[in-house]
């Protein structure tokens, strides 16, 4: 009972039992996730480079559609 947590500093616990919520990230630190527009594209040829254009924070810009699993922009 007289040990002092290492995650609040209180005595009667230990961090590993810690009910505080120290941990939990606040609001501004939380990465939001939202999808802003879907683009839509049709086959054009089999060995043509597909395009699409769309807007990213209000700038048009032209991306090229690889059918990756992932986009880095």
């Amino acid at each position: 009972r007289d040990a002092e947590c290492h995650k609040c500093s209180k005595k009667g616990h230990i961090a590993r039992v810690c009910r505080s919520n120290l941990d939990e990230p606040k609001p501004a630190d939380k990465i939001k996730n939202s999808v802003m527009q879907v683009q839509t594209l049709s086959a054009i040829g089999k060995n043509r480079r597909q395009y699409v254009t769309t807007s990213i924070l209000g700038e048009t810009v032209i991306l090229q559609y690889t059918s990756s699993d992932t986009t880095i922009i």
